[in-house]
């Protein structure tokens, strides 16, 4: 079982393949919520490439975003 990551800043240091896979891991979503949504989903934006994954939907839907943000990303 991998360690819990426990900042932003850490979970940066990971290879791209580990990020995407371990973005769903326990108290991830609540450090990006942390930022707020909009810096939170400009987080998501800016560090995590394509495809989303479901991992990366989930994170996205806990942030609780706007229709704004919603058809942005229409």
């Amino acid at each position: 079982m991998a360690y819990p990551i426990k900042s932003l800043e850490e979970f940066l240091k990971l290879p791209l393949t580990e990020r995407q896979m371990r973005l769903d891991q326990p108290g991830m979503h609540d450090l990006i919520n942390a930022l707020g949504t909009d810096a939170g989903i400009a987080w998501l934006e800016a560090h995590l490439d394509s495809p989303a994954s479901s991992v990366w939907n989930s994170a996205l839907y806990k942030m609780r975003p706007s229709w704004r943000h919603l058809t942005h990303w229409m």
